[in-house]
Formats: C-alpha cells, structure tokens, sequence
C-alpha cells in the first residue's frame, strides 16, 4: 500500500478535485473546504517535523471536537507521527496515567484545559501547541499562528504498517492499556464502512461522538473525509439539536447512543420530515433493549444498522445488521452478521475475531498482547454466540464490564480509585440496570471498623476528583464481606445479584 492508497491520500485527491467542497463545519457553524483543511494540515505538520519530531513519536491530543483535532490528524498522518487522544471527560488524575504510559514528544490542548495542564507541568514534553484565545501558559505556542503561515505542500512520512494511533482502553487490572492502531488498519475501517453503513456518495455525518472517543475518528471522521464527505460537529446536543442539524445540513448519517433511542423514535414519530435526508442510523457500542431498537425501526424502517465494534479493531464495525433484518424482531437483538472481511467464532463461550481493522497489539504491554492477539484472532473478552447463519448476540460486554450510556466503565479502575480511601478494607464494583443509560456504576464496600459515619461522602469525593463522571458510582453499599466463588475469588455475580436485591429494598 502506497501512501496515495490510504486515507490520507484519497483525502488529498478530494482537495485536489474539489478543494472548494466543504470537509468540515465546526459546531458554530463555521465551514471548512478540502483545501483549506489540507493546507492548514501541511503547515502543521512541517511545524511538528521542524521542531525536531521524527517518524514514531507521540502526540498528545487533549482537544475539543473541531476543524483543530481534524488537521491533527492529518498532520500527523503526513509526519508519519502517532496520535495519543486523551478523553475530553478525562481527569486530570487519567490524563497523567495517559501521558506517563506514552511518552509523547508533543502535546497539544485546547484553552478550556488550560489549568488541568498546568497541574501536568511535571510530565508534560517541551514540544506544546494549545488551541484558544488569549496568551498561551506554559511556553506553549498558539496553534493559529502554526498554520497561518508556512508551506502548505503534504508530507509524506508514514507507512502502511507504521503506527498512527494508540487507543487507550481500560483493561481489567484498572490500567489503561493502549491499542496500537496502523495506517493499515485504520484504512481498512475507512474503506469497509462505506459499504458497512451504505453510505450515500459524499456523505454528510451529523456528528454525535467525541473525537476524543478513539473509535470516532477512523469510524466516522476519517471514513467521511475519504469518499468526499462533511463532517458537521454539533457540540452539546440533544436529541432535537441533532434534529435540526439533520435538517439544515441534509445529513445522510448519524449514530445513535442507547439513552437517546426513545426521545429520537418519539422526536422522528411527531416530525419525520426533519429526518428525511438520513439514509443511515447507527446504533452500536452498548446493548439495548429490543423494544427500544423495534420503536426506532418503527419510525425510520430499514435505515437502522445495529453493529458490533471495538477499539481493537480501529474503532471499526465487525458485525452489522443489513437492511433486510430490521424487519425481524429476532435479529434486532442481534449485532447482524461479520462485515466482509471478517471472521466470528466462539471459543469457550468467548468471541474471537479475525479481520484487518485488528490492531497489532497493546503498547508496551507484550504479554497481554500474546493473550489477545494470536495467529490473527483477537480474542475480545466478550461473551456471545454465532447461530448457523453468522448471526452474532452478545450476552454480556466483556465480562466485568459496564457499560453506562454507551461509554466503558472498568470496574478494576473504579475499584482502584476507591481502595485509596481511607477506611475502605475492599470494595467490588457491578453495573445495575438503568433504565436510561443501559447500566449504573454500583460500589459495594466493605468498610473498616474505623471507617466513620461519613465513609460513603468521602468515597464520592474521591471518585469526583479522580474520575469522569460517568465512571462514578450511583451508590455505596455496605456489606460485612463480599461473596467469593469456592476459589476464593470475589463473585462479581452474586455482587451484583446482592446489590440489585439491596436497591429494590431502598437498603443503602
């Protein structure tokens, strides 16, 4: 694969057939073309390459969704440079794990950050770009004035198999492990899901997803900027801001987080014609319930996709539902059937997958690679099966996994967080069902007799500071021991099984 074969090359021939077309509009409404976009690219990545960064070095993104992290993107793509996102909900206390684990050689953030990166003085390389107005902290330098100058001619630095993204996800131990994504796979994302979402010619996305998500950028952004699409970024949304987004810019994709299916199938019900330019809806990331799915289908018929992805595939789909199974309730429980090609199997009750959006391993991290990657399958933790047709179900997220508004909570990471608490002897965390967001975080705490009456206030603090929101419990509740399995592990099951009973007394 020659760099004109990849993304960044069919990105470029769109600026240089169209350089006029609009690729990107920022949420307030601001429009950016293909040529503009590329050549703010090229300025930015002969900035990063004069200032010393070589092919295989890092950069930290910890940036708002916008024209900014787009031409990140590129630029590293040209410089032959790897992107390190750091979530936009992330605490300052994540960002530092993030940082620490990757070694970048260059950071760039936007203004809104600005003390949180100050605390991350410490850690932090000489190499500091940041995003917003008024006088950079830090010795940073201001990104606009980067690309408002300099030569505007793309580089070309990367191979096909060169790193290009290190996706963080939590693993089961509570430490965040990277998923290293290639130029190879995440081209291979770009290319299958123009059919995997029946994708009408340059596209229009109505963007409901942070770039600060590792999975939007190969998924959506990248997949849309390759066939000559636009990318419209919405900023805080709700379901009739998206409908209006819909409207104005006559998008033809969107995605669908699982708390919205209901207010979008009652909003499309009342005003279906705000919805007319959709061709694809999609649903993916955590399980819905399957009246949920069927009120959708209801409203728009064929043009929901329920699919299955992760990190470890670039972000990427690895199943998908066609238009043909929107009609059949049975397989709306399903995640469809492995995109082309893609391999499915199950093995001791656990999925494996085989396909070329699979990452090459985890960063830094050999034997936990050797565990999940082998002779081409990834085994991906979660539980599920294949029926006789290659049609998928998932009957749990990866085992200790919650899964709260589409967005992964480890419980090992919570856990972790809270075993520093004074007066917490053990703590196990479950997800409990919710009815809007899928799944709420529950601790359950054993407490030291110490403790105090104010244990659980100090266990919330300690969350808010060092967690994202969505990752905070709901509750803490108190028990004498945790049930363990006769191997003398804790039983996550009967934890949860336990807290459920709790919550439906009102028991705290």
């Amino acid at each position: 694969m020659s760099p004109r074969d990849g993304v960044l090359g069919l990105i470029l021939a769109v600026a240089r057939t169209s350089p006029g077309h609009v690729a990107v509009v920022d949420a307030d409404g601001t429009p950016t073309t293909y040529g503009a976009l590329v050549g703010r690219s090229a300025r930015l990545a002969h900035h990063l390459v004069g200032v010393g960064l070589e092919p295989g070095d890092r950069v930290a993104a910890w940036l708002d969704d916008g024209v900014p992290y787009v031409e990140l993107y590129l630029a590293a793509a040209m410089a032959g440079l790897v992107v390190v996102p750091v979530n936009a909900r992330y605490t300052t206390h994540e960002a530092r794990a993030l940082i620490v684990d990757s070694e970048p050689r260059a950071v760039v953030w936007s203004s809104a950050r600005d003390g949180a990166v100050e605390d991350l003085a410490d850690v932090l390389p000489q190499t500091r770009l940041r995003v917003g107005g008024g006088p950079p902290p830090l010795l940073a330098t201001d990104r606009a004035e980067v690309v408002a100058t300099g030569s505007t001619a793309p580089l070309s630095r990367a191979g096909a198999d060169d790193l290009y993204v290190i996706g963080y996800t939590s693993g089961t131990t509570g430490t965040p492990k990277g998923a290293l994504l290639t130029h190879r796979s995440v081209v291979a994302v770009a290319r299958q899901h123009r059919a995997a979402y029946r994708l009408a010619p340059r596209s229009t996305i109505a963007m409901t997803g942070s770039m600060s998500f590792v999975s939007v950028v190969p998924a959506h952004v990248l997949t849309h900027l390759a066939i000559g699409g636009t990318v419209v970024f919405l900023g805080h949304w709700d379901v009739p801001h998206l409908a209006a987004a819909v409207d104005r810019h006559r998008a033809t994709f969107t995605y669908l987080p699982s708390p919205v299916l209901g207010d979008f199938a009652r909003h499309a019900a009342r005003a279906p014609e705000r919805w007319a330019s959709l061709t694809t809806i999609l649903h993916s990331a955590s399980k819905a319930a399957a009246d949920s799915l069927a009120a959708v289908v209801d409203v728009v018929g064929d043009r929901l996709i329920e699919g299955w992805g992760m990190t470890e595939n670039s972000g990427g789909l690895m199943t998908a539902t066609s238009a043909s199974d929107a009609g059949d309730p049975v397989l709306l429980e399903t995640v469809g059937r492995p995109i082309d090609g893609y391999e499915v199997r199950v093995v001791d009750d656990e999925l494996s997958v085989r396909g070329p959006g699979l990452a090459s391993g985890y960063w830094r991290r050999p034997r936990e690679s050797a565990a999940a990657f082998s002779e081409g399958w990834f085994a991906t933790g979660d539980i599920g099966s294949v029926d006789e047709r290659g049609y998928v179900t998932l009957l749990e997220r990866r085992t200790d996994l919650v899964v709260s508004g589409g967005m992964n909570v480890y419980p090992a990471e919570v856990e972790g967080v809270i075993d520093t608490v004074p007066g917490v002897v053990e703590v196990a965390v479950v997800g409990v069902p919710h009815p809007r967001w899928g799944q709420s975080v529950v601790a359950v705490v054993v407490p030291g007799t110490d403790a105090g009456p104010d244990l659980r206030d100090r266990v919330l603090a300690r969350c808010r500071e060092r967690l994202s929101g969505y990752k905070k419990p709901t509750d803490v509740l108190f028990v004498d021991a945790l049930p363990r399995t006769v191997a003398l592990k804790v039983s996550r099951a009967a934890v949860r099984a336990a807290a459920l009973e709790r919550l439906s007394l009102g028991a705290g």
